[in-house]
């Protein structure tokens, strides 16, 4: 017990009188009692023992996981992190025209696994294997995009019915996909940060491009089409 802080005018004993024990209904009290190896905390009548606010909210009282009671606290900013991301991935978030609200409530998953290593000083030994592939994954699609890989230019924009926008799009040197494959598209002019999935509509074989079918049914999708609208109006004069 020597990670736990005994409220001021408590201290820790281990001679407890079983009278001061409360046993539940239907409880053997030979289970409580464990032959008196147990430990009590007593205070004087003027010393409260520690809230429940205080154990969670503070580390006063010390006790599980790192000295100080780290434990408590941080378990707490990871639920709350855990609930914004919950929140924000709904989809009245994510459909109703908020995206960047769900693209970046979902970047606190980097504070996240901060405070996950300071809640379990253990956790860093299995983080380790997974966030080495993952940092691997993020250094390689950074280099690729730096030396312009991936990189392309749409050639043409169709406005089709029902809010739909076909995009011919010039295949990137050594870009090859099969049927059903997709793309993440990031278009700079609508949202520099936003990348979304597209399945790729047009076949293999075609040489030189490939289409996009995209329906306007959120913010983006729905930006693109306007942009392309406004083209076409403005070609039109």
């Amino acid at each position: 017990l020597t990670l736990y802080n005994p409220p001021r005018g408590c201290e820790v004993v281990d001679d407890c009188s079983p009278s001061s024990v409360i046993v539940p209904d239907g409880v053997n009290p030979d289970y409580v009692y464990n032959n008196g190896s147990f430990l009590c905390q007593v205070c004087d009548e003027n010393s409260q023992p520690w809230t429940n606010a205080e154990w969670i909210f503070t580390t006063q009282p010390g006790l599980f996981g790192m000295p100080g009671g780290i434990a408590n606290p941080t378990g707490i900013a990871l639920l709350f992190i855990l609930i914004i991301m919950f929140v924000c991935s709904l989809p009245f978030i994510r459909r109703r025209g908020h995206f960047e609200i769900f693209y970046f409530s979902h970047l606190l998953y980097h504070v996240y696994y901060i405070i996950l290593i300071l809640h379990a000083p253990e956790f860093w030994k299995w983080f380790i294997p997974v966030g080495s592939l993952w940092a691997a994954e993020r250094i390689y699609r950074i280099i690729h995009r730096s030396l312009g890989h991936g990189k392309s230019v749409i050639k043409k924009g169709v406005i089709l019915p029902s809010k739909v926008t076909n995009l011919i799009v010039e295949r990137p040197p050594g870009f090859n996909f099969s049927t059903g494959d997709w793309v993440f598209v990031n278009i700079p002019r609508l949202a520099s940060s936003e990348w979304h999935p597209f399945t790729i509509s047009s076949a293999p074989e075609v040489a030189g491009q490939f289409t996009l079918h995209i329906r306007g049914v959120g913010q983006w999708t729905n930006k693109l089409h306007e942009l392309f609208e406004e083209e076409y109006a403005r070609q039109q004069r």
